[in-house]
């Protein structure tokens, strides 16, 4: 079984840009099997997944300002709370415990100061 994930811009971009960038998805989606699922308004509820905008993090210290080592650091600490269970909703299998954003985020850290 694969996933397929887009990630949509949130807070901070506008609520038009997100309505536009869901409006092109279902565009290049309808002629598919995959189903999107999308809560317009998840700010402050706990169940937005942060790792698409730490890997971006981790994408800016590689790509922007070339520290390499600082980049691994972070999807290394990524890779370690996933594979210790971590999820938040929209990637746990069905069964498996749920997190909630802050918590997420605070695993990661977590194997980021282990690291």
């Amino acid at each position: 079984m694969g996933y397929n994930i887009a990630v949509i811009p949130g807070d901070g971009i506008g609520p038009e840009v997100i309505g536009e960038a869901l409006r092109v998805i279902e565009s290049a989606i309808k002629n598919t099997d995959i189903k999107l699922n999308y809560h317009r308004y998840i700010a402050d509820k706990g169940i937005a997944n942060p790792l698409a905008a730490i890997l971006s993090a981790a994408m800016m210290m590689r790509y922007s300002l070339g520290q390499e080592e600082t980049a691994k650091k972070i999807e290394t600490a990524v890779n370690d709370a996933l594979s210790s269970g971590a999820r938040t909703a929209d990637i746990a299998l069905e069964g498996e415990k749920t997190i909630s954003t802050r918590e997420m985020a605070d695993a990661v850290i977590y194997y980021l100061e282990a690291v």
